[in-house]
């Protein structure tokens, strides 16, 4: 799994991003995630394969969903802040299918 972590300045999805990577290499997931600001997103988003939006900017999924067919979703408030590693994981294998 390719996932694109998207917040407003890619500095509080990047704690989020180093649970998952923990998360997953405990539990035997293939995962390649990276946290980054909403405004690389173009630069960006051709190196993954899902998008999990940042709660703060969840008012920003129309746009970003209208710049890629790739899925997007916004990652639920609480598993944020709690650095959920396990349900956004879980969230991410959701919209992949």
């Amino acid at each position: 799994m390719k996932i694109l972590l998207v917040c407003a300045g890619g500095v509080s999805t990047s704690i989020l991003m180093k649970k998952m990577m923990n998360y997953a290499s405990q539990n035997g997931i293939d995962l390649l995630v990276e946290a980054h600001a909403v405004q690389e997103f173009d630069d960006v988003i051709g190196e993954f394969e899902a998008v999990l939006v940042g709660p703060q900017i969840s008012y920003k999924l129309a746009e970003l969903k209208g710049k890629t067919s790739k899925p997007v979703a916004v990652i639920d408030s609480l598993d944020y802040a709690l650095g959920n590693a396990e349900k956004v994981i879980n969230l991410a294998k959701k919209i992949l299918g």
